[in-house]
């Protein structure tokens, strides 16, 4: 059986023939406060909990997620005795105690144990879930109560191992959290599985879906919103919602639409991410359009403050509604909007400038960037502690025209690194090509065009111009990347063309001890298909086009 990395398990009735019986009937909750005695209902609970585990042991996965873990069980069980007996949680306890001695009940243990906490007080914490009922129950009321308290309790006496208050925070937010926390814990342990818990949309500031009637001119403010972003340095992309959408039909191999639109909200999230982690320059992204009604109130949920909506307003004299229904539309859409553009009231240029300004009052690092980029007009001073030296290198295998590719936590890239204190840039690209790829190597002289001065014998001045100089060894690209969510910090790549030498054989154990990676020599058209991101295709293509040439 193949390894897993990563496998859910939902809730413990699906572990449990009474249970799964109960929910079918919907006469769980009647057997839960009224039908049952407190060791049946302990017994099933913890049945259910333990075949769970077990059948999770039994997979061949790395990393098991419970939906609901057994310190949450034991507090459902303490409060439902509670709750039925109208004692206090320490009473309540001794009994549940009793019982799991008595009946020698173990508890399943997880090694990472999260309590997602509700609301500002315990108050907001117990009305939150009883929002979630469709009628008043008196009873359940007094059992979240207990709940919730002994939860508070289990918190005080340091029985979880993190506490995140999902109070205020979109669920990419909460999810990235729990992303963090799982990655800290298991990084030593898991190190290639730990790829599944790399934050969603770190590297962007924000995503702008443009909502609208067709013909509403939302592609133009679009690409214009793209335009006055890139004018700030924001790298920015225009993407379209069908084509998202397609995207999720492919992975799921039907119709993202047969789903529910809380479903289809969740699969355009996944694959809006994936494009992003392989075009990860992109520090804004805008969406066209936002023709579900009913999806976009699960996006925000999702996405929160990093998706901002603007919606263009064309009105009746483009409707074919009437008024009355097109009023009850406005109704959904403006509670999911941040901006309302009237196009006969403004021009292209004024509904631009709107746009932009609400981005900024919204977003703080595209209010930084604007600032970075008023304040230095092109010209910027970057300190040792914001910017670090990279080289890397393409390595051609000249006698069959091969491209040598790495590969590593699921991506397919190039060999490069830091450089090391006092070390030249093109010796990095040597020693870093070597060590991640195994194969010795040096740089490739090549014909380009470059602004380095060339040598001369005599003392006139050469004026700063690209000419076209035979047999040196220059980088021949550079890529600049953001270093976090910073936008003085960066990352500077040189990027220099290697040829390997054939003489030796490929090199093993050179790799750092984290590093690991497969290495594999391929042809141009190969690597255009492999490589994880266009700009690592592109600098392949120049490469090789020096190369040749």
């Amino acid at each position: 059986m193949p390894t897993k990395s990563v496998d859910l398990r939902s809730d413990i009735h699906n572990y449990d023939d009474l249970m799964n019986d109960l929910m079918t009937k919907n006469t769980l909750k009647d057997w839960w406060f009224t039908n049952s005695s407190h060791e049946e209902f302990i017994t099933v609970i913890m049945r259910a909990a333990n075949k769970r585990a077990n059948v999770s042991a039994k997979d061949n996965t790395k990393f098991i997620i419970h939906d609901r873990g057994g310190l949450m069980l034991e507090a459902v069980c303490i409060a439902t005795i509670a709750c039925k007996e109208k004692c206090n949680l320490t009473e309540a306890n001794t009994t549940y105690t009793s019982i799991i001695e008595k009946c020698k009940i173990s508890i399943p243990h997880e090694n990472i144990r999260i309590l997602l906490k509700h609301g500002h007080s315990l108050e907001d914490s117990i009305q939150i879930p009883l929002m979630r009922e469709h009628e008043y129950d008196q009873v359940y009321e007094e059992y979240q109560k207990l709940l919730q308290k002994q939860l508070q309790i289990q918190e005080s006496n340091n029985k979880y191992t993190d506490i995140i208050n999902v109070t205020d925070k979109s669920v990419i937010q909460v999810q990235n959290e729990i992303r963090a926390i799982v990655r800290q814990h298991c990084l030593s342990t898991f190190t290639e599985t730990t790829a599944s818990f790399n934050s969603m949309f770190e590297h962007v500031n924000v995503i702008i879906a443009f909502d609208g009637m067709s013909e509403s001119e939302k592609s133009t403010l679009a690409e214009g919103t793209c335009r006055r972003l890139e004018s700030i340095g924001v790298k920015s992309a225009r993407l379209k919602i069908a084509y998202l959408m397609e995207l999720a039909s492919d992975a799921l191999g039907y119709d993202v639409y047969q789903l529910s639109d809380e479903k289809q909200a969740d699969e355009l999230v996944k694959q809006l991410d994936h494009y992003l982690r392989q075009h990860y320059w992109f520090a804004a992204v805008t969406i066209e359009s936002l023709h579900r009604l009913v999806a976009t109130p699960y996006l925000k949920l999702i996405l929160g403050d990093l998706l901002q909506v603007v919606y263009i307003d064309t009105r009746l004299e483009r409707s074919c509604v009437d008024t009355e229904a097109l009023h009850s539309v406005d109704k959904i859409k403006f509670e999911t909007t941040t901006l309302v553009l009237n196009n006969d009231d403004f021009t292209f240029d004024e509904s631009i400038h709107r746009i932009y300004e609400m981005l900024k009052q919204k977003n703080e690092k595209i209010k930084l960037q604007e600032l970075m980029t008023n304040r230095y007009s092109g010209k910027i001073n970057l300190y040792s502690n914001q910017f670090v030296l990279c080289a890397g290198s393409i390595l051609i295998k000249k006698s069959t025209r091969e491209v040598c590719l790495i590969h590593h936590l699921g991506q397919w890239g190039l060999p490069k690194g830091r450089k090391n204190v006092n070390e030249a840039l093109s010796i990095s690209a040597v020693r870093e090509t070597f060590e991640e790829t195994g194969y010795h190597c040096s740089l490739m002289p090549l014909t380009m065009e470059t602004r380095a001065t060339p040598l001369t014998t005599t003392n006139e001045h050469l004026k700063d111009v690209a000419r076209k100089i035979s047999n040196i060894s220059e980088p021949f690209s550079i890529s600049l990347r953001q270093i976090g969510g910073t936008p003085t910090n960066r990352k500077i790549i040189f990027w220099y063309v290697t040829q390997m030498d054939e003489a030796f054989p490929r090199q093993e154990n050179t790799q750092m001890i984290n590093e690991n990676f497969e290495v594999k020599l391929v042809s141009l058209e190969e690597a255009n298909i492999l490589l994880t991101h266009d700009d690592d295709k592109d600098l392949v293509r120049k490469a090789f086009e020096l190369f040749i040439h």
